[in-house]
């Protein structure tokens, strides 16, 4: 080995530790605090009111099992562990790789139901309240959870297995006369692609609109400034609480694009990326990971830093417990 293979091989020693011994476990922590938060705080009266809280609640609650899960399909804690804990047993395989694609799944498209719930608020404000109800909310999450959980079962049972210790996918390279491949494709689109085109689309045709109503507020005229003002109130509103879930979309679609490019090299260029010698795609497919669980970890700190309900609440549950611990 000459002196630069050495350099080459040591700098990537020295990222992997950086991001298996601190970023890792730090989006682990922010990840589980993050989303535990969120959902304790859209509980409270004056977040639950929201007719898109329970949808952020679910998507808290499947992020927070990507989160909670991710940790095991990390070489480093196999290494830790003496070994691979999901292939104990080829029911716990399938298990593990079933639970952590609901959850996966269904985070990408509560993000694309939540971005729709906007679409409508924004567009057919007058309707908005017909079709945003929690009685929809309710039955939307339950075909959503219903419709990944069984999918994924078909998918998991004919796709994963053990191979010398280890619980890996049957097939990730779509090789000639590779049955799984269309399947693979099938799933890759579910995931990320298509919730990435209709949150592009959705995010362009949300902030066209409202520009238009801002545009038009400016434009009101003194006569009716009372009106304005109460009518004000309302727009205010819809604008803080939409540009919130414009930035969980975007956050999306960058922290997502990473994760995506390398399935699709795995797809395409025959080259399992998941188990490649090949620094350099070692090296990406480990910050494509960082990037996918910084998605599942951020959505806490874009709360609070862009919808002032969320704030109060979070403080005044914090007041709370503060004082709960004084007395």
């Amino acid at each position: 080995m000459n002196l630069t293979s050495k350099t080459n091989v040591k700098s990537t020693i020295d990222l992997d530790a950086v991001l298996d011994f601190i970023i890792m476990p730090t989006l682990l922590v922010l990840g589980v605090v993050g989303n535990s938060l969120t959902i304790r705080v859209m509980m409270m009266p004056q977040c639950w009111m929201l007719s898109v809280s329970k949808f952020l609640i679910a998507l808290s609650l499947s992020d927070l099992i990507v989160n909670m899960m991710s940790p095991f399909n990390e070489l480093l804690v196999h290494r830790l562990l003496g070994g691979d804990p999901r292939a104990l047993s080829i029911g716990g395989c399938k298990f593990f790789f079933w639970l952590y694609g609901v959850g996966k799944y269904s985070s990408s498209w509560l993000v694309v139901i939540i971005l729709v719930e906007r679409f409508v608020a924004v567009w057919w404000p007058t309707r908005a309240e017909f079709i945003n109800t929690n009685r929809n909310a309710y039955v939307i999450i339950g075909l959503m959870y219903g419709l990944f959980s069984v999918y994924l079962a078909y998918y998991v049972i004919n796709s994963y297995r053990i191979v010398n210790g280890r619980c890996i996918k049957g097939s990730v390279i779509l090789e000639k006369g590779d049955q799984n491949a269309p399947l693979y494709l099938v799933n890759l689109s579910i995931y990320v692609l298509i919730p990435m085109l209709i949150l592009v689309t959705l995010t362009g045709l949300i902030i066209y609109r409202l520009l238009g109503l801002i545009e038009k507020r400016r434009c009101q005229i003194r006569d009716i400034a009372r009106v304005v003002q109460i009518g004000g109130r309302k727009r205010n509103s819809l604008i803080r609480t939409t540009r919130m879930l414009i930035g969980i979309s975007l956050a999306f679609v960058l922290l997502e694009i990473p994760s995506a490019v390398s399935h699709l090299i795995s797809a395409f260029k025959n080259e399992n990326i998941f188990d490649t010698i090949n620094q350099p795609m070692r090296v990406y497919k480990k910050i494509a990971t960082i990037m996918e669980q910084l998605n599942h970890s951020i959505n806490f700190v874009l709360y609070v830093l862009t919808c002032k309900i969320f704030r109060e609440s979070v403080a005044s549950l914090c007041r709370k417990k503060q004082q709960g611990l004084l007395s």
